[in-house]
């Protein structure tokens, strides 16, 4: 399987498998003039059947999502995602609201896209790593 590809279980609609395919991902750059940047994952959300390992598409959408500097982060469901503070070796830390015992909900997801890709980190690797959680299939 390409790195590019994640299986999404069962499509509800129509029974078939389906999955994920990266396209094209735009990163926007914080300007004078754009003072909410957006980092947009584009993919394709298709149905298939496999005969004798020959996939044909039988579906085939457009999705995706973005992550806007300031704005809280959802996955598929709308659930908000917890925030994470990206430290400068890499690692990865989740701060806890006391007063909920739950994680804060995430604001920095663009800042976090932008933070590890200057680190020493591949960003096919961020990409999958935001594409499976936002799908949660982690």
């Amino acid at each position: 399987m390409s790195a590019n590809i994640y299986e999404y279980g069962i499509d509800p609609k129509n029974g078939l498998s389906r999955r994920l395919v990266r396209d094209a991902v735009v990163v926007q750059e914080e300007t004078d003039i754009n003072s909410t940047p957006s980092v947009v994952i584009h993919l394709r959300l298709q149905t298939y059947v496999t005969n004798n390992d020959l996939i044909t598409v039988v579906t085939d959408e457009t999705a995706g999502y973005k992550v806007t500097k300031g704005s809280i982060s959802y996955n598929v469901d709308g659930e908000p995602l917890p925030k994470n503070i990206i430290n400068t070796d890499g690692t990865i830390d989740t701060p806890i609201n006391e007063e909920t015992n739950k994680p804060f909900d995430r604001n920095n997801g663009y800042d976090n896209v932008i933070k590890l890709a200057s680190l020493n980190i591949p960003f096919d690797s961020v990409l999958d790593s935001g594409i499976k959680e936002y799908y949660k299939l982690v």
